[in-house]
């Protein structure tokens, strides 16, 4: 391919009026088009009425009109075929369009090549073959470039078919998708240099994607900003009549408005392809043929078969179709098309299409709510929005059973879309079903309510929800709503750090599941039972749990929760400081997340992700996933997920020296968990303080703690306590280092005294098996190696023969040694030293081998043998570089010379 230019100046021959607008995106397309001219004499673009075939054809022919080394001697001629009515018409406006000369030197043998356009084929589509074939034969140098609404199904066609422009990714800046730019462009147009704010941009997204990206949509929409904002035309979307209808004040003259071009599209259907087309307009989002079987109705002798029609439909453009991550089709209408064809639908045929959608539906989702969880989750998200209209139907036709059956199973996809619009949905379904549902359905949704309730924070709503729910039940004799009931009362019990009541009702739902041999669903609470024991720090247990829960999963392939326990299992391993398994389990949970569509728990595994990277030392690898993580955790609403997200961002901030911006993250965590957990409200209390201490304003330091003490008095977890007694020990490194340079040495003896005895108090009290525990350790430790550096400096001079390390290992100055070691190179040597500084300033103790390869290449996997072979080259290498004295071989490992004076230092000597 040559280099393109589009739409320049004209170097060839043409009749091509240049368009008055601005030609925007579709650089793609115009590349496979262009491409498709050099490799086939006839070339058709088809797709939907409005998709742009006229505008991309004539911006294609003007670029290659204006080729300084022209592929076309002969011109480029177009000739729109929108008044022709049969072959006649059509050839005698080829032949009005095309100069004689010209026409006569295309018909000899070997002359000149030219482009012919023949716009709006559709309108002679059935004489095709006599149109196109006879002008072939009449030009053979000649390329043809064709726009129709279907192909032409002449031999040697290639079709190219149109989709609408690429729309705004949620997740990313929308001013880059075409959607949005054409409707800036086109807005600028009528209104001259206006500017819109966030609020408007996001509206214009909103905008581009219910209109599908469809251009002739979008442009009227655009139009309509010379009276409305983007946020009143995004509200006025649902009465498509007003601000798409006729539309002849916001087009230009000679324009089809976007009424006239679905009408001509209409008039060209038989009277069979009108019915089907407008059947389809009962389905929300995309169908497939089984619904499509289920709810169509075309009646009458002779009359083509409902796949046939749908076929034709698709020929045509007016039904589109979206491949599946299985390979399978799925069809599904523009929202401009549905709109249009819905509007020639007769009321009451409406209302019996609209009662068979909901008998197909209802039938495919399961016929007992119980039945939907079993079922997964895969067949209610393909089909989520036409669940979602269902409901809505129900909801006005007042049919209660139908419409909470269809809320029940969308609440599953909480965790895939929102949870706050799942409830809503639910609600909105309840409010008619009181006193009109059976009663055990309503138990099945006061269930449901329950879990979104808790899953967004409302802890004791979600409770008295669910004891709601277990009341009917029990009413009922329904054993699967009870156990559910309680099931959801013992997560909610463990939310509030009440770990025996919600033990008692884990184990009642266990037995009952057991009970009825529902191995799913017990397998669903062995990893909620296992979650109770992790977060009472009794991380042997839920491993155990753990394991339990993912043999019984396994081997009744429930993906979801598999998914689930891996992430726990993960997390466990990280509390325990196992980080090479961590590492593992959390990447393949991620994995298994992402594959079932979850974000709300792809989002957890990635924050605990971050959190193993904190855990590490890896400071901005654990922000780079922290700040997504939290993000998603907010949009979906499990602010509980998100608080504990925060408060490890928050460390990480810390770590780094960014105070006012860990405070900040620990205000945001800390409002979210006085709702959610009390437990972690006083961990979080317990970093505010800490926060407090570095910046020496102990009163206030103190007083987050106190605040923690009284938190957590009601809710026990060990190593939170051991929490507070390390954020204690950072206040009195900051009263040391006061003391300190006041000249006071015995008030700076007796504080770091106290400094070491608050050190193993947190350290009996299992500190150590929390993740956000140790990173305050680590906060303690840089404050500790301030006060050290403050003390060396003073004395360095009369005590060369100290060992002087960064806190981080980053480099270090051997005793008696003139220069410093810059390991920031040597990352495995690095980590290997600091893990040896941190266990001397721990107390008497080694490191083992296993210990060491783990610290200096975590998450690697290496045959026993050869890890310790790398351990022992690593010594030997710390030991040439000067450490020979320093570092002593144990029985169990290696260790720091208990006679060698350590210094921690953050500056270099």
């Amino acid at each position: 391919m040559t280099d393109k230019t589009w739409a320049t100046p004209a170097s060839v021959p043409h009749n091509v009026v240049s368009p008055r607008t601005r030609f925007v995106g579709r650089d793609a397309e115009l590349s496979i088009l262009d491409d498709a001219l050099v490799e086939s004499r006839l070339v058709t673009v088809v797709g939907a009425p409005g998709v742009g075939k006229t505008r991309i054809a004539k911006e294609l022919a003007l670029a290659r009109a204006a080729d300084r080394a022209p592929r076309f001697h002969g011109g480029v001629w177009w000739c729109d075929l929108s008044g022709a009515s049969d072959a006649e018409d059509a050839l005698a406006l080829i032949t009005a369009a095309i100069p004689e000369p010209t026409r006569a030197s295309a018909a000899t043998s070997g002359g000149p090549t030219l482009l012919l356009v023949l716009d709006n084929f559709e309108t002679v589509v059935g004489d095709a073959e006599r149109v196109v074939s006879e002008w072939l034969e009449r030009a053979p140098s000649s390329r043809l470039l064709v726009t129709s609404r279907e192909r032409l199904r002449v031999a040697g066609e290639r079709v190219v078919e149109l989709s609408p422009l690429a729309l705004p990714e949620e997740t990313s800046d929308p001013s880059a998708s075409p959607a949005y730019a054409l409707f800036v462009d086109r807005a600028h147009l009528v209104s001259g240099s206006a500017t819109f704010d966030e609020k408007q941009r996001q509206a214009i997204a909103l905008v581009v994607r219910a209109l599908d990206g469809l251009p002739l949509a979008i442009e009227i929409a655009a139009a309509r900003t010379r009276l409305f904002a983007p946020t009143q035309i995004l509200r006025s979307l649902s009465r498509e009549g007003e601000l798409l209808g006729p539309g002849a004040s916001v087009v230009s003259r000679g324009t089809r408005t976007l009424e006239e071009t679905f009408a001509s599209s209409w008039e060209g259907l038989t009277p069979e392809e009108r019915v089907a087309l407008a059947h389809c307009t009962v389905f929300s989002g995309g169908f497939d043929w089984e619904a499509a079987r289920a709810v169509i109705r075309v009646d009458g002798d002779g009359t083509p078969s409902t796949l046939d029609l749908l076929q034709s439909l698709r020929d045509r453009s007016l039904v589109a179709t979206l491949e599946l991550p299985s390979g399978e089709l799925r069809m599904s209408l523009l929202t401009t098309v549905r709109a249009f064809a819905a509007s020639k639908l007769d009321a009451s045929v409406r209302v019996e299409l609209e009662r068979a959608h909901a008998r197909h539906f209802l039938a495919l989702i399961g016929v007992s709510p119980e039945a939907d969880a079993k079922r997964g989750r895969a067949t209610i998200a393909l089909e989520r929005e036409n669940l979602t209209v269902l409901v809505s139907r129900a909801v006005a036709d007042c049919r209660p059973a139908d419409a909470l059956r269809a809320a029940i199973a969308l609440a599953a996809l909480g965790s895939s879309l929102s949870y706050s619009w799942s409830l809503r949905l639910l609600e909105e379904a309840l409010a008619v079903a009181e006193g009109r549902a059976p009663p055990r359905l309503l138990g099945w949704a006061r269930e449901a309510r329950g879990s979104l309730l808790r899953f967004l924070g409302q802890t004791r709503p979600s409770l008295e929800e669910l004891e709601r729910a277990l009341e009917l039940a029990r009413r009922e004799g329904d054993r699967a709503l009870e156990a559910r009931a309680l099931t959801g009362l013992g997560n909610g019990k463990a939310v509030l750090a009440e770990w025996r009541a919600a033990r008692e009702h884990l184990e009642a739902a266990r037995e009952l599941h057991r009970d009825v041999g529902d191995r799913l669903s017990e397998g669903r609470v062995q990893t909620m039972m296992a979650a109770a024991s992790y977060n009472q720090d009794n991380l042997e247990e839920a491993a155990s749990e753990l394991d339990a829960a993912l043999a019984l999963q396994r081997a009744e392939r429930d993906r979801p929760f598999e998914a689930m326990s891996v992430t726990s299992a993960g997390i466990v391993a990280l509390a325990r400081g196992e980080h090479t398994l961590a590492r593992a389990l959390l990447d393949e949970a991620v994995a298994l997340h992402h594959d079932l569509g979850d974000r709300h728990w792809e989002a957890v595994t990635r924050g605990y992700r971050g959190a193993l990277e904190l855990d590490l030392g890896e400071l901005e690898a654990a922000r780079g996933a922290l700040e997504p993580a939290v993000a998603t955790l907010g949009q979906l609403g499990v602010h509980r997920a998100e608080a504990i997200a925060l408060g490890h961002l928050g460390h990480t901030a810390a770590l780094q020296g960014a105070l006012d911006e860990a405070a900040a993250h620990y205000r945001a965590a800390l409002g979210w968990h006085r709702l959610t957990s009390p437990d972690y409200e006083g961990l979080i209390l317990v970093a505010q303080g800490c926060v407090f201490a570095l910046r020496s304003d102990i009163a206030s330091a103190l007083a987050a703690f106190e605040r923690a003490e009284e938190a957590l008095r009601a809710f026990h977890r060990p190593s939170f306590v051991g929490a507070i007694h390390l954020g204690r020990a950072l206040a009195d490194v900051s009263l040391a280092e006061q003391a300190f340079a006041a000249g006071d040495a015995q008030r700076t003896a007796e504080l770091e005294g106290r400094v070491a005895r608050a050190v193993a108090s947190a350290e009996r009290a299992g500190a150590a098996r929390s993740v956000d525990s140790r990173a305050l350790a680590r906060l303690l430790l840089h404050a500790r190696a301030r006060l050290a550096e403050s003390k060396a400096s003073a004395a360095r001079r009369q005590s060369p023969a100290s060992l002087v390390v960064h806190p981080d290992g980053r480099w270090f100055r051997a005793p008696n040694a003139g220069s410093v070691v810059d390991l920031t190179k040597r990352p495995s040597l690095q980590r290997m030293l600091r893990a040896l500084v941190e266990r001397r300033s721990a107390g008497p103790g080694e490191l083992t081998v296993a210990d060491l390869l783990e610290c200096g290449w975590p998450g690697e996997k290496v045959l026993p043998e050869a890890g310790q072979e790398r351990v022992y080259t690593a010594v030997s290498t710390l030991r040439r570089m000067g450490l020979k004295s320093v570092i002593v071989r144990r029985e169990r490992g290696y260790a720091l010379d208990p006679e060698v004076d350590v210094v921690a230092s953050l500056l270099e000597p």
